[in-house]
C-alpha cells in the first residue's frame, strides 16, 4: 500500500511515524515534507496541488492522507481534487473544510445545530470590533486560516486594540472578517474524532498549551507543548461531550449536506456551565499529534485506509494506556520573530523518547542541495590497482522482483543521495570502503560513490560477486568466485559499508563477510540497503550487522531475518550449529 501524507511539520513528522510503525508496512511518501520526514518517508516531483494529483496517479497512490489544513481549502481543494482522480482522501473536501477555514461559518454552524458555544460577532472594521467588545478579556480572531497565530486573548483593551491593528488594518494576516468572541473559562481540551459519513470514533482526548512561557503569562503561539491520555478526563466528562459536541457535529453535517471523511479536532473549554466549543480543526491537531500517536496501538494505516473507503473499524486502533507527554523547542524570539540557522545539536544523545521535528533542516541539505541532480563527470577508481571504471549502467530489473518494481529511477536517486549524506554525517574524517554486493548491489555502490566523491575525493569502491551461493545456507563457508570480484587493496583495517537495493535474507550479508574476511579482516562493517523485503527503508547505522568488534572468519558469523514485534529486525548468530 502506497500512502502519501500532506504537510512538513511536527503533526506530520509524528503522523508518518505512527504510519511507518503500522504493521501493514505501507510504503510512504510526504509533499511538501521536510528533511527529517524523507528519513522515513519518499519524496515527490510535485510542484504545486495539481502536479501532485497527477503524480499520485502517476505513482499509483492508494491513499491520501491530509495532514496540514492549508491543502484542504487551496484552489479547488485537495480532497475534492483526489475525488475527481480517484484517489481516496483521508481528509474532508473544501465545503466541509469551512469548519476551520472560516471562524464565522463554525460559529454559524454551531449556533445553527445548538452546539454550545461562546457568544460571538463578526465584524468587517475595527470601528465594528471596537463596538463588538463589551468587556475584557476578550477573544479576537481572525477569519481565516493563520497557522494557528490568529487568535488573540485580550486581557486589556490596549492588548486588543494592537491585534486589531494588526488584523484589519495592516492585514497581517491578509484579507478577511474577525470574530469577536466573548472569552471563556475553565481547562482546555482537546478532542479527537475520525468522521466517516455519519459514524464517528472518538480518540485519545489531549490538552495543548498555548502560551510560551510558564504560569500563562506569554503570548500565545500555535502550541508550545501537550498532554494526552485516556484517563485525561473522566468518563461522566467524555459522555456529555460526546452528547451534546461530538453527536450533533456529525449530525449537523450531514443536515447541511456537508461531507466528511477524516480526522476532526474538536478544541473544547470546560466551562463552570459545561463544555463549549472553542474552534474546529478539520485535521488532527499540532501539538497535540506529537503527544497523541505514540498512543496509538494497532495499525494506523489500515484503519485510516479503510476508512477513507467508507468502513469505519475503530477495532483496529487500540489505545495504550498511561501518558504521553509533548514538549515543544522553539527557536529565540518566537513567536513574535523567530530566527533561523541555529544548530540543534545533542540529539544522538537522547534517549527514551521520540523526537518530531517542524521547520529544521539538515546542514548538509542546504550546501548540498544544487547537487541532488549529480553532474555528467568521468568515473574513476581511487583505488590505483582498480583501474577506470565506467559509468554504471542500471539494468531494468533494478529493484524489481517478481516482475514488480519496488522503486522508480526517481526514488532510488532519492534515496542514494540520503544515503552519502548520512555516511557523511556519521564518518566526517574516517575513512570507509563501498562494496557492492553483485549484481545489483554494484551499480548501486558506483553511484553512491559519484555523489561521495563530490564531497569526498578518494573514497574506495569494489564489488563481491557472491550470486553463486547467496541462497545456500550449506555452501555459506565456500569461497565465492574470486575471479568475478574486485576489491581495493586497502581493506584490511578499514570500515567497510556494503551496498546493496533489496535486503531478502541474512545470508546475503553473511556471504558478503565471509568473502571479505578472504581479503583482510574488515575492522568494522555497515550495511546500507535501500529497503528491505517489506519495502521499507533501512538506514545507515553503525554496526547495522551486530559486529561491535573486530571479528575473525573463525566467528562464522551468521546474519538472519527474525520477525519481532511485527517488524523484520537483523540477529547475528554465532552458534555454526544453530540452523534456525
Amino acid at each position: 500500500m502506497k500512502i502519501l501524507v500532506t504537510g512538513k511539520g511536527g503533526r506530520e513528522h509524528a503522523l508518518l511515524t505512527a504510519l511507518a510503525e503500522s504493521p501493514s508496512q505501507p510504503q510512504l511518501f510526504c509533499w511538501p515534507g521536510s528533511d527529517a520526514i524523507f528519513e522515513i518517508a519518499g519524496r515527490t516531483a510535485a510542484k504545486d496541488l495539481p502536479s501532485l494529483i497527477g503524480w499520485m496517479l502517476e505513482e499509483e497512490i492508494d491513499l491520501c492522507v491530509a495532514g496540514e489544513e492549508s491543502l484542504l481549502v487551496t484552489d479547488q481543494g485537495l480532497a475534492n481534487l483526489c475525488q475527481a482522480a480517484g484517489i481516496p482522501c483521508w481528509g474532508p473536501p473544501k465545503e466541509s473544510a469551512q469548519l476551520e477555514a472560516s471562524k464565522e461559518f463554525a460559529k454559524q454552524f454551531l449556533v445553527r445545530h445548538g452546539i454550545p458555544t461562546a457568544g460571538y460577532a463578526a465584524v468587517d472594521t475595527i470601528g465594528q470590533a471596537r463596538a463588538a467588545i463589551t468587556a475584557v478579556p476578550v477573544v479576537l480572531k481572525f477569519d481565516g486560516l493563520a497557522a494557528g497565530k490568529g487568535v488573540a486573548v485580550c486581557q486589556t483593551m490596549a492588548e486588543a486594540e494592537e491585534f486589531l491593528d494588526a488584523v484589519l488594518v495592516k492585514r497581517q494576516f491578509g484579507a478577511g472578517r474577525m470574530v469577536v468572541e466573548e472569552c471563556l473559562t475553565g481547562p482546555e481540551l482537546s478532542v479527537f474524532c475520525s468522521i466517516v459519513d455519519g459514524d464517528y470514533h472518538i480518540l485519545t482526548p489531549a490538552r495543548d498549551y498555548k502560551r510560551i512561557r510558564d504560569n500563562d503569562d506569554g503570548p500565545n503561539t500555535g502550541g508550545m507543548g501537550a498532554v494526552a491520555a485516556p484517563t485525561l478526563v473522566s468518563d461522566d466528562v467524555m459522555a456529555v461531550v460526546e452528547r451534546l459536541i461530538v453527536k450533533p457535529t456529525v449530525e449537523g453535517l450531514l443536515k447541511d449536506g456537508l461531507p466528511y471523511r477524516g480526522f476532526i479536532y474538536f478544541g473544547l473549554m470546560l466551562t463552570p456551565q459545561g463544555p463549549k466549543v472553542i474552534e474546529y480543526n478539520c485535521r488532527f491537531g499540532d501539538p497535540e499529534c506529537e503527544a497523541v500517536m505514540p498512543l496509538f496501538g494497532g495499525d494506523l494505516a489500515q484503519y485510516i485506509k479503510h476508512a477513507a473507503g467508507g468502513d469505519l473499524q475503530p477495532q483496529m486502533l487500540e489505545p495504550k494506556p498511561g501518558w504521553s507527554v509533548c514538549l515543544i523547542l522553539a527557536s529565540a524570539g518566537y513567536p513574535e520573530t523567530s530566527r533561523s540557522g541555529d544548530v540543534i545539536s545533542g540529539l544522538d544523545r537522547v534517549e527514551g523518547v521520540r523526537v518530531y521535528h517542524c521547520g529544521t533542516r539538515r546542514i548538509p541539505a542546504k550546501r548540498r542541495a544544487a547537487r541532488c541532480m549529480p553532474k555528467p563527470r568521468r568515473w574513476t577508481s581511487p583505488a590505483a590497482s582498480a583501474g577506470p571504471i565506467s559509468p554504471p549502467s542500471i539494468s531494468p530489473d533494478l529493484m524489481e522482483t517478481s516482475g514488480q518494481q519496488l522503486l522508480s529511477p526517481r526514488e532510488i536517486d532519492t534515496k542514494i543521495h540520503r544515503l552519502a549524506y548520512e555516511i557523511l554525517e556519521r564518518h566526517p574524517k574516517e575513512k570507509f570502503v563501498l562494496v557492492g554486493i553483485h549484481r545489483r548491489g554494484v551499480p548501486l555502490a558506483q553511484r553512491l560513490a559519484k555523489v561521495l566523491e563530490e564531497e569526498r575525493p578518494g573514497v574506495q569502491t569494489g564489488m563481491l560477486d557472491i550470486t553463486l551461493y547467496r541462497d545456500d545456507p550449506r555452501q555459506a563457508t565456500f569461497s565465492p568466485d574470486f575471479g568475478k570480484t574486485s576489491l581495493p587493496n586497502e581493506l584490511k583495517g578499514s570500515l567497510v559499508i556494503l551496498v546493496d537495493d533489496v535486503l531478502y535474507t541474512g545470508r546475503t550479508i553473511r556471504a558478503a563477510i565471509d568473502a571479505l574476511f578472504e581479503y583482510g579482516r574488515p575492522a568494522r562493517i555497515e550495511l546500507a540497503v535501500l529497503v528491505d523485503r517489506g519495502g521499507r527503508e533501512l538506514p545507515i547505522q553503525p554496526d547495522y550487522c551486530g559486529l561491535k568488534q573486530p571479528l575473525g572468519k573463525e566467528s562464522y558469523l551468521r546474519v538472519r531475518l527474525r520477525e519481532q514485534d511485527g517488524q523484520d529486525g537483523l540477529f547475528l548468530v554465532d552458534n555454526k550449529h544453530d540452523a534456525s
